[in-house]
């Protein structure tokens, strides 16, 4: 199967950043796109971490954005992991991928605005989006009780938003969801309009 162009492009602006091979653990990524995609051509899970890590570490506007690697946040939402080393309450934006059902979604939580944004291009999908809300919240509220002694009033102080509600940002293949994801996750970052 052929990339899509847009999977293509989110691909090679990763190119310039690895000049021969970059070694990622037993990873090794060489200068070739054939080995950034699965054999679906879809976009995998170390392009799309690779990828985020690059916007948060270039985002003009915030100092202090992370990125919860894919295999962190299925572990989270499979009530695998109940304990993250990093305080998410040091940062303004979390950018948290999310892979379930063969389709990623983007999951933001905005600390500075107390804001969950839910991305995702492909929303008719039948992903349980609310119960993966809530497990990533559940991590949220707990660093802050065990830094401040208190609960987050979610209720009252914070929105959700889904903007896939407000705009035709839909995929018209199965196979862009990576690339929307890293599109839009790069356009929330640096306050751009996608």
């Amino acid at each position: 199967m052929q990339p899509d162009k847009l999977a293509i492009n989110a691909v090679q602006d990763l190119l310039p950043t690895f000049t021969d091979i970059l070694k990622i653990g037993l990873v090794q990524l060489k200068n070739d796109i054939k080995t950034l995609l699965d054999n679906d051509a879809d976009i995998n899970d170390l392009i799309i971490n690779v990828h985020l890590l690059i916007t948060a570490s270039t985002a003009p506007f915030h100092k202090h954005v992370l990125v919860v690697e894919s295999h962190t946040v299925s572990n989270i939402i499979e009530n695998k992991l109940k304990y993250v080393r990093t305080s998410w309450l040091d940062y303004d934006i979390i950018l948290c991928p999310i892979n379930q059902k063969h389709d990623w979604y983007l999951m933001i939580i905005d600390l500075e605005r107390n804001l969950f944004i839910q991305f995702d291009s492909l929303p008719a999908h039948d992903i349980p989006r609310i119960q993966n809300l809530e497990r990533l919240i559940h991590i949220l509220n707990t660093q802050h009780y065990l830094k401040h002694d208190t609960n987050i009033d979610f209720r009252t102080a914070w929105t959700l938003s889904d903007p896939g509600e407000d705009f035709d940002l839909y995929q018209n293949n199965v196979h862009l969801c990576g690339a929307h994801l890293l599109i839009q996750a790069k356009a929330y970052t640096n306050r751009e309009r996608y």
